[in-house]
């Protein structure tokens, strides 16, 4: 009888305790939307016109050795864009279009008409994990160079020598970028070769690109073009080793260097440019370029009246400085005057390529517009 009582005692004082609360699990977190294809799509354009003045010359002798601002003595339409681009999320594309006269300039061959307005068009594909590689496929602008073909993303006008004669502007192949750290991107690819759409020989171009961005502000691009450019009988290499360094001071002073060397059958050439760029108001900037290019056989620099090469050893030099008038985000009128120098006589003032001096000057305003 004892033990039965215990046990109710027992019992009854153990279902006075109240019973423990269970901890419900997590919420699962919740799902991230679906992207959309406007959350993935960006839009741009570009407009860019000017006047030029080159005083003592005739208005139907283009300034020697200006690439893409040879008219003078005329307005001019250099270059309209639109662009669409898709982020590889894991495919993408990027498609530019181009009119005008800088469209023709960066055409590549063989020269098909419509295949010069199609600045770049390439698909793109995600590859790996959180910091994917990227491989693109199809026609991109080259990673060569200090400046780019949309004038306004550039700090000066007019385009140095180098990025007119020493390096190519466009390439048609596989491109992989691989960003190896928050500092270091290196970049591969394998081309037909320089501005060809289609190769016109069996040799492709091998392309290394290096990015590094160091803790002391400093970053440095290094590029490095080789491959088998056949003609006739002959098996030449082309060779480029182009070299950029962009650092921004106090005062937001921001400097520029880019060198280049190429190399192709016996020719040799090879540039040396200098930047600087600074706001001096919100309303005005001020930019400066100086530089030296020598193409020792003749061979990169052409003729203005028949496009030929030169045939001769050149050195050319030349100073630009560009006054930039911001109106707003998105549009920047530019004043510029750039003097071109040589130590032997060069620059054409008559068609025909007449009245030969060691010096032009020319006086640029230029109106550009994007979004």
């Amino acid at each position: 009888m004892r033990f039965y009582l215990a046990v109710g005692a027992a019992v009854a004082a153990l279902s006075s305790v109240p019973a423990l609360a269970q901890t419900p699990p997590p919420a699962p977190p919740p799902a991230a939307p679906a992207k959309s294809w406007k959350d993935l799509i960006a839009v741009e354009g570009l407009a860019d016109a000017y006047g030029s003045f080159r005083p003592g010359g005739s208005a139907t002798a283009p300034a020697t050795f200006r690439v893409f601002d040879a008219p003078t003595d005329t307005f001019s339409l250099a270059f309209a864009k639109l662009a669409i681009g898709i982020k590889p999320e894991p495919v993408g594309l990027r498609i530019d279009l181009g009119f005008g006269p800088v469209a023709d300039i960066t055409a590549s061959s063989p020269g098909v008409e419509i295949w010069k307005n199609i600045l770049q068009a390439y698909a793109s594909f995600a590859i790996g994990g959180t910091t994917p590689m990227t491989l693109d496929v199809g026609k991109f602008v080259t990673a060569a160079g200090a400046e780019v073909i949309e004038a306004h993303a550039n700090w000066n006008y007019s385009r140095s020598f180098l990025f007119g004669y020493a390096i190519p502007f466009t390439h048609t192949g596989l491109r992989l970028t691989v960003p190896l750290s928050s500092a270091l991107t290196l970049q591969l690819m394998l081309a037909n070769g320089w501005d060809n759409a289609i190769d016109n020989n069996a040799g492709k171009t091998l392309g290394l690109s290096g990015t590094y961005a160091a803790s002391f502000g400093t970053t440095f691009i290094l590029n490095f073009l080789a491959g088998p450019e056949p003609l006739g009988m002959t098996n030449p290499w082309r060779i480029l080793i182009d070299a950029v360094a962009s650092q921004t001071l106090a005062n937001n002073l921001s400097l520029n260097v880019n060198f280049d060397y190429g190399h192709e059958d016996g020719a040799t050439w090879w540039g040396l440019a200098g930047y600087a760029r600074m706001p001096v108001t919100a309303m005005m900037n001020l930019s400066a370029r100086a530089e030296v290019f020598q193409d020792l056989e003749g061979f990169r620099l052409s003729r203005p009246d028949n496009g030929m090469p030169i045939g001769k050893r050149t050195t050319v030099e030349e100073l630009t400085v560009t006054a930039g008038f911001p109106m707003g985000n998105n549009a920047e009128l530019r004043a510029e005057v750039r003097g071109d120098f040589s130590g032997s006589a060069v620059y054409a003032y008559e068609p025909g390529y007449m009245d030969l001096k060691k010096f032009q000057v020319t006086l640029t305003g230029a109106a550009l517009v994007w979004f």
